[in-house]
This record gives C-alpha cells, structure tokens and sequence, in this order.
C-alpha cells in the first residue's frame, strides 16, 4: 500500500472510526501495489493491509484472515 493510495485513505478513515490515531496509534509501511501487499502478508513484513477482489480472494485462499470489510463502515 502507498501512502496517499485509496487504500491508505480508507485504512485511515477506519482506524479513526475505531478510536485509534492512525500516526501514533500502528506503523504504516509502503509495500507498493497489491501483489506485493499480499506478498508482504504471506511472508509476515505486515500483520494487516486493505485489499480489493481479486487479491482478497489470493490472501483467503492463502490462510489469511479478513478482520473487517471496509465497505460495511459508515465512511463516505
């Protein structure tokens, strides 16, 4: 994920509905685009990033874990 990236947007505006500080509160690293996002995942450089179809469907089928859909959350 890029900062400035959609992504990083919408991680941000969630951590913020959550309660937390998205600067203080957890470490942001830029792992570029998706694949190399998922690859950061499979390989534990990052414990959580957002993602989109079809590379959510790569991390499932790879064991990892949704913890939340984004696009449940009450931001515009």
């Amino acid at each position: 994920m890029r900062r400035g990236s959609s992504g990083d947007f919408s991680i941000r505006a969630a951590l913020r509905l959550w309660g937390l500080d998205p600067e203080r509160d957890v470490r942001h690293v830029q792992t570029g685009g998706l694949p190399e996002t998922l690859a950061a995942m499979k390989i534990g450089t990052v414990d959580a990033a957002p993602m989109t179809h079809p590379t959510a469907t790569h991390a499932r089928k790879a064991g990892l874990r949704e913890l939340a859909d984004l696009s449940e959350l009450p931001i515009e």
